[in-house]
C-alpha cells in the first residue's frame, strides 16, 4: 500500500518503541515469576516425596517454556525499538522534503506529486517531486518489513502456547528444538553451515528462541543469526542486571549501550547511497556475547555484503575491556570500516590484562635494561608479572577461540562475499593474542602487528606465499623496551622477524611525527595519518610492497632500544632535531644500520 503525506504526518512513531518497551517489560515479569516458583520448588522444606518431584520436574519444565516465551517477547521488543527509530526517521526525510519544496513555492499533494505555478520551475518541481516519491517508498518499505517481523514473532508466540513446536534440519531430522541445539553443538563448522542453509525460516527462529546463548556464540552459525540470537542474550541480560541493582548501574548502562543505534561507516543495504540518511544509522552487531560481570564479545562494525571487498579482525590490547572499549577502540574500528568499506571485527572473547607494567618492577627484576649483558646472568623468568602486559596466559587462553572464529569468518565469507580478503591487527598486547593465534593455525590474507607486543617465542614462517605480515611501531614507542625484556613471554619484535614488512609510521595529521608514548596508539584515531592509510592499503590491497629490512645484530638491537628510550623520556634531554622533509620521505631518518621502525 502505498502510504500519504497525510499517513506520515499523522504516525506516532514513538507509540511502537513504547509498545516494544512494554514487551520488555513483560519478558522481564514472566522470567522473575518463574524464577520465584523455580527457587520455592528448590528450596529444602518438609514437603518431599513423589508429589513433590512430579510438582519439581513439571516447573522445570514451564521455567523452560516460559524462557522461550520471554525470549520472543525480547525480540519483539528489539524489533519494535528498531521499527520505531527507523520509521520515525523516514517519515522525518518525508516530512523535511515536503518542507523544502513547499518554501520554493512548490504545491505537494497528499500522494507526494509536485507542482509549481511558474512553468519555468517545473523541472526543479519535478525533482523534488522524485525525492518526496522515493521517500513515501521507503517509508512503506520500512514499515511493511517490521510489520513482516514482528507478524513472524506473533505468530511463533501463538505456536508455542502449550510447548515449542518442532523443528527440522535437513540431514539431522525433526525434534525438539533444545534437542536440535544440542545436535549442531556436535557439527563442525562446514557441516552446521550447510545444515542451517536449508532449514525454513520459522525453525531458525525457533532454534535461537530455544537456545540463544548457544546459537548466539557456536561458530558456523550464520551472522545474521548469532546477531539475532545476541540481541536476546543482551536484553535477558540488562532485565537481570536491572532487577539486581537497578537502572542506573555501571553495568546497565554498558549493557543499555550495546541495544543504541550508531553512525553506520557506510550502508549495510547493496546499493545504496553512502549519504542515504535511511541508513545513516544502524543497531549494534554483535557476533558473540557472553554474559558475565566483564562480558566476552564480538562486535561487528560495519556491514558484510555481497559486495564487501575485505573484512578486518581487530584484537585490541591492555587496559581494553567490554565496559570501556565503546570509545576510542570502536572509533578505531568504524575509522577502519569506514575508509575500507569492509567490516571490522572488535575481538574481545576472552580477557586481557588490565595492568601495564610497573617500571619499578622492571628496575627490580631486570636491572639495567639497557645492559643486560653485563655479566648478572639471570637463570630463570622474573614472576612479578602476573596480571600485567607481561603475562601471557591471556593471549594463550584467548587463541584457540580466536582461531575457531577466524573459520567461522571464512565459512561466512565464502557464501556472502566469496572473493573479499581477511586481515587480522594484533595492537599491543593483541599482537601477542594474533600471535598465539597463529600458533594455533589461523588462517589470513593479512596479519599486521601495529605496535605490538611480539610475534611468539617462535616467530612464524615468513615463508607462506598465502599469509602477508607486517609490523608498524612508531619510533619511541615504549613498546619497544617491553620487546627488549629478557624472558620476554611475547617473543620476539615482529620489526626484527624476517619476513615481516615493515610499514610507515610518519606524521599524524597534524603534519607532526608520530614519536614518543602518545605514537603508540594514536594513529587509529587518526585517520588522515600516514599509519592509518598504511594499514587501509594493506586492507584493501592498494599497498605496495617494499624491500623487507636487513638482518639485525644484537648490538643494532640494544642500540635502538637506547635510542627510543632516549625519545620516550624528554628528561634525558631534548631529541636531535628532525631533518626537513625529503622526496619520499614517510619516518625520520633512523640511526645508521638500524631499520626504520626499530627506533
Amino acid at each position: 500500500m502505498r502510504l500519504t503525506i497525510s499517513d506520515v504526518r499523522s504516525w506516532r512513531t514513538g507509540d511502537i518503541t513504547t509498545a516494544g518497551d512494554a514487551a520488555g517489560t513483560a519478558a522481564g515479569l514472566l522470567e522473575q515469576a518463574l524464577d520465584v516458583a523455580l527457587g520455592s520448588a528448590l528450596r529444602p522444606t518438609d514437603w518431599h516425596g513423589r508429589t513433590h518431584d512430579a510438582a519439581l520436574t513439571r516447573i522445570r519444565h514451564e521455567h523452560d517454556h516460559a524462557n522461550e516465551v520471554r525470549n520472543v517477547l525480547q525480540q519483539i521488543a528489539d524489533e519494535a525499538g528498531d521499527a520505531g527509530i527507523d520509521l520515525g526517521q523516514a517519515c522525518h526525510v518525508v516530512k523535511r522534503a515536503v518542507e523544502d519544496a513547499v518554501a520554493l513555492g512548490c504545491v505537494v499533494a497528499d500522494d507526494g506529486s509536485v507542482t509549481h505555478p511558474h512553468a519555468a520551475n517545473l523541472e526543479m518541481a519535478n525533482g523534488h517531486q522524485i525525492l518526496i516519491q522515493e521517500g513515501l517508498r521507503a517509508v512503506d518499505e520500512v514499515d511493511e518489513l517490521y510489520g513482516a517481523r514482528i507478524e513472524d514473532l506473533r505468530s511463533d508466540l501463538a505456536s508455542m502456547i502449550r510447548r515449542q513446536p518442532d523443528v527440522t534440519v535437513p540431514g539431522l531430522g525433526t525434534m525438539e528444538p533444545d534437542a536440535m541445539v544440542r545436535r549442531l553443538q556436535g557439527l563442525s563448522v562446514q557441516q552446521r553451515r550447510s545444515a542451517l542453509a536449508g532449514t525454513a525460516d520459522a525453525d531458525l527462529r525457533r532454534l535461537v528462541q530455544a537456545d540463544p546463548e548457544t546459537m548466539g556464540n557456536l561458530d558456523g552459525v550464520p551472522f545474521s543469526l548469532r546477531s539475532t540470537a545476541n540481541e536476546i542474550n543482551i536484553r535477558n541480560a540488562l532485565a537481570d542486571e536491572i532487577r539486581r541493582n537497578g537502572t542506573k548501574s555501571e553495568r546497565a548502562t554498558m549493557l543499555r549501550s550495546f541495544l543504541e543505534q550508531r553512525p553506520a561507516p557506510y550502508p549495510g543495504v547493496s546499493g545504496a547511497a553512502r549519504n542515504d540518511p535511511l541508513y545513516a544509522e544502524t543497531e549494534r552487531v554483535f557476533i558473540s556475547f557472553t554474559d558475565a560481570d566483564n562480558p566476552r564479545l564480538v562486535e561487528m562494525v560495519g556491514a558484510l555484503t555481497p559486495v564487501t571487498a575485505n573484512a578486518t579482525v581487530y584484537v585490541p590490547g591492555t587496559g581494553t575491556n567490554a565496559r570501556g572499549y565503546g570509545g576510542d577502540n570502536w572509533k578505531a574500528a568504524w575509522n577502519l570500516a569506514d575508509r575500507t568499506d569492509g567490516p571490522v571485527f572488535i575481538y574481545l572473547d576472552g580477557d586481557l590484562p588490565q595492568k601495564l607494567v610497573d617500571s619499578g618492577q622492571v628496575v627490580e627484576s631486570f636491572g639495567d635494561m639497557l645492559n643486560p649483558f653485563d655479566g648478572n646472568i639471570i637463570e630463570t623468568a622474573p614472576t612479578t608479572f602476573d596480571d600485567t602486559a607481561l603475562d601471557p596466559h591471556y593471549a594463550k587462553e584467548m587463541a584457540p577461540r580466536l582461531v575457531g572464529f577466524g573459520r567461522a569468518l571464512d565459512a561466512e565469507i565464502a557464501e556472502v562475499s566469496p572473493d573479499a580478503t581477511t586481515t587480522y591487527i594484533g595492537h599491543s598486547y593483541g599482537g601477542a593474542v594474533v600471535a598465539a593465534a597463529e600458533a594455533h593455525g589461523l588462517r589470513a590474507d593479512n596479519i599486521i602487528h601495529a605496535s605490538s607486543a611480539g610475534v611468539g617465542v617462535v616467530p612464524p614462517s615468513g615463508s607462506d606465499p598465502d599469509v602477508h605480515r607486517y609490523t608498524l611501531t612508531a619510533p619511541g614507542d615504549p613498546i619497544q623496551m617491553l620487546r627488549m625484556f629478557p624472558f620476554n613471554p611475547h617473543g620476539f619484535s615482529p620489526d626484527l622477524v624476517p619476513g615481516f614488512e615493515n610499514l610507515p609510521t610518519g606524521r599524524a595529521s597534524d603534519g607532526s611525527w608520530l614519536l614518543g608514548p602518545a605514537a603508540h596508539g594514536s594513529y587509529f584515531n587518526d585517520p588522515d595519518s600516514d599509519a592509518f592509510g598504511a594499514i587501509v592499503d594493506v586492507i584493501t590491497g592498494a599497498h605496495q610492497a617494499r624491500h623487507l629490512h636487513p638482518d639485525t645484530s644484537i648490538k643494532d638491537v640494544l642500540d635502538a632500544l637506547a635510542r627510543a628510550r632516549d625519545l620516550a623520556t624528554p628528561h634525558v634531554g631534548p631529541a636531535p632535531p628532525l631533518p626537513h622533509d625529503a622526496p619520499g620521505t614517510v619516518n625520520p631518518p633512523a640511526l645508521p644500520d638500524i631499520p626504520l621502525n626499530l627506533w
